[in-house]
């Protein structure tokens, strides 16, 4: 995949974490709110929103790093699934945070996000990930579907998103959106 079809989609994926928000309303169980509110300080929206890009810019350029002279993907998996689950429960967590602000909030943390993920995605390590996608695509489409799955880190930052692209991730979180 060239680097404009994958900054492409990166902002498309972004611009639909954005307007995810506008769409059906739904409240996550009582139990996800309180366990954000006792676990960390409150943010901002654009606070909380530059913490989610953050935290995503993070496991990519991890991931980048760790990939970056092309090893063998039976070597690397399981590191790359351990490292994609530990960023998935860091941006989870920010997501309850963002679960359980005001609409209006939601839309202004969606709004930080999509800028900043917008703007990572000018840095030099997003062009050295995308050679890296590229580089699996042609070896194996397996490992190559993992690596590209760190792309969209950010929709576990937005429950109702996670819930309508991944229902089942979104199951096995324990997010359970009422509508």
């Amino acid at each position: 995949m060239a680097p404009k079809i994958m900054k492409f989609l990166c902002i498309l994926v972004a611009v639909a974490f954005l307007f995810a928000c506008g769409g059906e309303k739904g409240e996550v169980e009582e139990q996800t709110g309180k366990e954000a509110s006792a676990e960390a300080p409150e943010m901002s929206p654009q606070e909380l929103g530059m913490k989610i890009a953050t935290v995503y810019a993070s496991a990519m350029v991890e991931a980048t790093d760790f990939l970056l002279d092309k090893p063998e993907p039976a070597e690397v998996k399981a590191a790359v699934e351990t490292m994609k689950e530990d960023y998935i429960q860091k941006i989870f967590v920010l997501g309850q945070q963002r679960e359980v602000m005001e609409e209006a909030d939601k839309k202004a943390c969606d709004t930080a996000v999509m800028m900043e993920f917008d703007s990572r995605t000018r840095e030099d390590w997003y062009t050295t990930y995308s050679e890296i996608c590229n580089h699996y695509f042609d070896k194996d489409l397996d490992f190559y579907d993992l690596v590209t799955s760190l792309n969209i880190l950010g929709q576990y930052a937005n429950f109702d998103l996670l819930q309508k692209q991944d229902p089942g991730e979104a199951e096995r979180l324990g997010i359970t959106i009422e509508e």
